[in-house]
Parts: C-alpha cells; structure tokens; sequence
C-alpha cells in the first residue's frame, strides 16, 4: 500500500533526510586554512590544489581571471587603431563630398567659438604663459608661436581619429591619457553658457574667461578610409593588460573637412603626411560622428554636441578673427569707452583688447588698449580755478593760436597778450586816417 506525501514530500525523501549524514562529518571541499585557536594541522595550499592558481592557470599565461575582473566590476575596455594603406579623399568628384559641398545644412558655419581661461587645460596664446598648466605625461608640451590653441594630447591621426580617443575628448574630469583636439561650438550662445558656468560655477576660482572666435568657411569636405583595428583590454590587479584575444578588423570612413590648400591641383587622394606638410588643419564635426552606418566609426557621440567641432591637433593664429571678455555678466563683443573689468576677481585685472588677453593691475597711463576715447582725455588738467580762462583757453588751443606746451597756468596773460594788439591795430588804421598831409607836399603848395 502506497504511503500518502505529505507536506507534498514523498516519504522516500523523508527518510533520507532524517538518516542524512550530520554536518560535522561532512568534509569540506574548499582548503582549510588553520587558526592560532583551532591548533589544526591541515597543510596549507599549494599552487598544485590552490582554485584560484588553478582559475589563473585556465585563463592563459596572462594570468587574466573572469572572477577577478568581475569582482572589480570593471567594464572591459576596447583599444583601436588605424592601420595599413590610409587616404584622405579631398574631392567633390565622389558623390557624398560632392553632397555635403551642395547641402547649405552641411556646410561648415562662418565662425566656430571656444571659451578659455587661466586655468584650462588647453594652452593658448590669449593667457599669460605663467598660467599654462603642465601635464606630468607630456612635459615637453610647449606651445608654438603660430599656434593659438594646443591641448596636451600629441596629435597622431592613426592612434587618435578612432572612437575611443574621440569619446576621450568629452571626459574633461580625467587626466590620464590627454587628448589632442580642441573642441568649439557652432553658435556664441553656447560659448557664453559655458564661459558663465566656468566662471560662476567652478570650484578652481576661475576669474579671466574669454572666448574666441575662429573662421572655418573656407573648409572643403573630404573623408579618411583605412582600416580599424580593434582588441580587447581588461583590468589585472591594478594594471591595464591588452590582450590579442578578440581582434576585429573592419573597413571604416570618417567624414572631415580640410582647407582648399590641401587638395591638391588633380583632386586626387592624399596621406596624413601630405596634409601635414600642407600647414593645413583637420576639422571633424559632432553631428557627422555620431552616424552609424556600416563604416562609419560608431563613435557613440551623443546628440548634445551635434553642434560642436574638433580641431584635429593644434589651431592655428591664422584661423582667429576676434577674442571677446567675459566679465562675470557680460560677453564683450567690441570695444567700448568702458574699460572691462573681472566682476568678481579680488584683485584687478582689466582687458586688454590690443594684445587679446586680460592684464593683471595693469598701468592705464596710456588707456589705448584698454578702451575707445571719451571726451576729455586730451584735456589737461588746470592748476587755476578761473573756469572762464579754462573755457577760454580750450577755445584756443583748438583754433590752434595757443601753442599747446605752454603751461597752463600762464594762459590768461597769453590771452591778453593776443588780444591786444589786435584792439591797438584797429586804432592805428582809424588814427591814421585822419592825419594831415607831410609838410612837405604842404610847403609846396604854400609856394
């Protein structure tokens, strides 16, 4: 006769679990490792019964673990490089340069704008260079008498024109490998927002903000075509490890656009080498390197810096039409009567609009640089309060009859000095006219 289950447990299972083995003669599988109280006398483990040597040992002579790099929650990383036969199509003679030439929404606009500061990690040519600020990989960085704008990264198109060193250039928080471009803004707006956030939100205590208006009209399209090189990179430990386990090769294109100096005269193809030998600069555009086609770099650029441009390497001075001020409040477009000034900064620090930077207590005898001229700034001052002599004098000294090196305070006795003789002349020539005939002509005529 059947036995009912009960609970829904079958009585076989019932059994074996009341005549189960007891926990204390259970052997445990893992390695026990003896403690000062317990006195035990089991061997500690070897690298021949150690799991985790033998998880190692599994992973390849790297020593890479799954487990390990897990546990660290590390996101395993990609590296991509550039390789083999690299070329630069600078023509309208294929149909997408010729598209992107003809499309007004395409073209480049007339100017892009950048803010800077003191205290950016791009260096420039608009900051004092006791400002610049030195990365501890790059201590050769120096920045060229040409160059207006140059970011710690070194430029080398086949390592940094891939998607990880262009998605390298949005984390502005990290210092470790620095990039080589120099990012711009399509619109002034969006450079003034970011100057306002510098200068009002940052905790470095930033105080001499400006931005800078590069021209970029005249770039022509192109497209770089090469093949991608991509591999695997994981965390050990604290160490990065690149490993050859997972290499993928892909044909790829990146839409940039050049200067018309570059192309050469036949429209045919060009290399890096031969750009770089033209003195020309790069340009590669947010919303061109967030497409996703089945060549394209798959950059993963979000939509927020559709409108934004990377300078490939360092912007030349020849590319800069104007540096504007920010003064804590207001971006100054042009130069004015009023001198401008760091709202907030605690000491002083005026802008200078000749030499395109801000000056720190600067010596505003001669306020040229600094300002447009008002009403007054020939004007000596006088060292007398007769106010009518002072208007009188002024009167003067701008129909030219005072010389103007005369001291100030002897001008009423020049006045009467010019005066008078003019009011004696006009006597003479009346007095003159009522003089009798010489007594000559008189004697002969008597006669």
């Amino acid at each position: 006769m059947d036995t009912p289950m009960r609970d829904g447990i079958s009585p076989e299972t019932v059994r074996s679990r009341d005549t189960a083995t007891p926990a204390s003669d259970v052997t445990d599988p893992r390695p026990h490792h003896p403690t000062p109280s317990s006195g035990g006398s089991s061997r500690a483990p070897t690298p021949e019964n150690d799991p985790v040597t033998e998880l190692q040992a599994e992973s390849g002579p790297a020593g890479r673990s799954q487990q390990e790099v897990k546990h660290k929650g590390k996101k395993p990383l990609t590296k991509s490089e550039l390789f083999g036969h690299l070329e630069i199509i600078s023509t309208f003679l294929r149909p997408e340069e010729r598209m992107r030439a003809q499309d007004q929404s395409k073209r480049p606009p007339q100017h892009v704008f950048r803010s800077f500061h003191e205290k950016s990690a791009t260096l420039s040519a608009f900051v004092s260079e006791d400002c610049h600020l030195l990365h501890a990989d790059v201590p050769h960085l120096k920045l060229e008498d040409d160059m207006a704008f140059k970011n710690h990264g070194d430029y080398d198109p086949l390592q940094d024109l891939t998607p990880e060193r262009i998605r390298r250039q949005y984390k502005g928080n990290k210092a470790l490998d620095p990039s080589p471009f120099v990012s711009f803004w399509e619109t002034i707006e969006a450079a003034e927002g970011e100057a306002k956030k510098s200068y009002t939100k940052s905790r470095k205590g930033i105080r001499r903000v400006a931005v800078g208006k590069a021209s970029i009209s005249n770039l022509i399209p192109a497209t770089v075509r090469g093949q991608l090189r991509t591999r695997g990179i994981d965390y050990v430990g604290n160490n990065l490890l690149a490993t050859d386990r997972s290499i993928k090769t892909r044909r790829v294109r990146l839409p940039v656009w050049v200067r018309p100096e570059a192309r050469p005269a036949d429209g045919s193809p060009i290399s890096f080498q031969q750009l770089e030998d033209s003195g020309t600069d790069m340009w590669v555009r947010g919303s061109e390197m967030a497409m996703k086609g089945p060549f394209d770099m798959q950059n993963g650029v979000g939509a927020e810096h559709d409108d934004e441009w990377l300078c490939c390497g360092p912007v030349p001075k020849s590319c800069i039409d104007g540096v504007f001020p920010f003064d804590g409040e207001t971006l100054h477009l042009e130069k004015s009567c009023d001198m401008v000034e760091s709202l907030m900064s605690i000491e002083k620090y005026l802008f200078d609009w000749d030499m395109s930077r801000w000056r720190h207590n600067p010596d505003i005898t001669d306020w040229r640089p600094f300002r447009l001229e008002i009403v007054g700034d020939k004007r000596r001052h006088s060292v007398n309060n007769d106010d009518e002599d002072e208007v009188a004098g002024q009167e003067l000294e701008h129909v030219g009859i005072r010389d103007a090196s005369q001291p100030r305070s002897k001008r009423a006795q020049h006045i009467r000095l010019q005066r008078e003789p003019v009011l004696e002349f006009s006597k003479i020539v009346t007095i003159a006219d009522i003089t009798p005939e010489p007594i000559g002509f008189m004697t002969a005529a008597a006669s």
